[in-house]
């Protein structure tokens, strides 16, 4: 989306010389990602400046401020430098052909946008492979890959209520409309197993 409005917003204007693609002595892009393969795309000159710093702290304070930079491009940084957290986290999202939205739900325990662009070791999540499991059996339902089913899901996984419930809801799956909200989505959870048992020990996900 962003490397698009760059374009129109190119063809429109022309590219201001003003902002050039800032690079490193090997040419490595420092600052500029997005409008390198806008102008690539649309065969207009590459304009760069060599700049003296080379390393990805600087390519993020510098995008922190011009708040160029997604969730992605922090991450992927951070990936690049060797830290383990989030090398270990873009082989799962990768692994598992995740979002990196859905990933970072997955795999850690609370992800903040805060932190991740600060690049802190988040907690993970414990349970992430049985989260992966359940997402996989409802794979069925065209909104599984939502973030709020995911999100429900996650908390269905943390409220242990039990094998036999949850494969009952699983049976019963097709019953499951999509919703707008993670709380919809566990009274719907919750109406469904209820069904089952009757007046007998209901559960409540809310």
């Amino acid at each position: 989306m962003k490397i698009k409005l760059l374009k129109e917003n190119f063809k429109t204007f022309g590219y201001c010389a003003q902002y050039p693609i800032l690079v490193d002595e090997n040419f490595n892009i420092i600052d500029g990602q997005h409008r390198f393969v806008a102008c690539k795309e649309l065969g207009l000159d590459i304009i760069y400046e060599f700049s003296e710093h080379k390393s990805n702290e600087y390519m993020r304070s510098l995008n922190i401020a011009s708040s160029n930079w997604e969730l992605s491009d922090y991450i992927n940084s951070y990936c690049n430098e060797g830290r383990e957290t989030f090398v270990n986290f873009v082989n799962f999202k990768n692994r598992n052909k995740l979002t990196v939205t859905n990933a970072l739900i997955i795999f850690f325990e609370n992800a903040k946008p805060k932190e991740i662009r600060e690049g802190k070791d988040m907690k993970l999540y414990k349970k992430m492979d049985e989260l992966i499991s359940l997402i996989d059996d409802f794979k069925d339902l065209k909104f599984t890959m939502s973030k709020t089913f995911v999100y429900a899901l996650k908390t269905l996984v943390n409220k242990n209520i039990g094998e036999t419930n949850i494969q009952y809801l699983i049976k019963k799956r097709m019953l499951i409309e999509q919703m707008a909200s993670v709380e919809q989505y566990l009274i719907v959870f919750q109406n469904i197993i209820n069904n089952k048992r009757g007046g007998h020990n209901k559960i409540s996900l809310i």
